[in-house]
């Protein structure tokens, strides 16, 4: 690309990476070649699962400093078990030890949509293990799934506990489709620095993004 500079000679703007964009700088500056905004959300891990495994995991080479913030988008997820959940755990150590500790605390609201008008079932306790579900566990026939987004707050903190929240839609061991919203509440001020997921994955698309402050 030729263009007039500051001088009012010609110039000419090399080649640029490819995906940049022509910038202008404004009155009197010379246009350059950059690259377009990422976006608040960047993928940084992401796994697909098309046979049985018993667990995925993601760990301190993608869980970093970089971001306080992360979520973990799950798509088509299949158990390996009909009538079961996934289960979630986190670690400050890399995964060499797992919190499987009394420290999950849910507060998960479902709806059932084989029920009447204005019916929701609520789950709130402390488990050893964060269940990525609700009131009645994934189903394995055709076509029952889960699709979901988990967020995970301030992973990095050593001062505040740690929280989750979950928005996302499955289909019952019964064929019914129930909502899942709501969180966790990890009650631990250890950083973490991993996150496992585990009780059998027979199918699923698993996308992990770092979320910008």
């Amino acid at each position: 690309i030729l263009y007039y500079g500051a001088s009012g000679a010609p110039a000419r703007l090399g080649f640029g990476t490819s995906g940049d964009f022509l910038k202008t700088q404004g009155t009197g500056a010379n246009p350059v070649w950059a690259a377009p905004a990422s976006g608040d959300f960047v993928k940084v891990a992401e796994t697909n699962i098309t046979s049985t495994t018993a667990s995925l995991t993601f760990d301190n080479s993608v869980i970093t400093s970089t971001y306080n913030n992360y979520r973990l988008l799950m798509r088509n997820v299949v158990p390996e078990t009909d009538n079961t959940y996934l289960e979630g755990y986190i670690s400050d150590d890399n995964g060499v030890s797992w919190n499987t500790s009394s420290i999950y605390y849910r507060s998960i609201i479902c709806t059932d949509d084989s029920s009447g008008s204005n019916a929701y079932e609520a789950r709130f306790s402390a488990l050893a293990y964060m269940i990525i579900g609700s009131a009645a566990g994934q189903g394995t026939a055709a076509g029952e799934n889960l699709c979901c987004a988990v967020d995970f707050h301030n992973v990095h903190s050593t001062t505040h506990q740690k929280f989750a929240s979950v928005n996302g839609y499955f289909v019952d061991y019964n064929g019914d489709g129930r909502t899942v919203l709501g969180g966790w509440r990890f009650a631990t001020t250890d950083k973490i620095d991993a996150i496992k997921l585990s009780n059998g994955i027979d199918y699923g698309d698993f996308v992990l993004y770092g979320i910008k402050d």
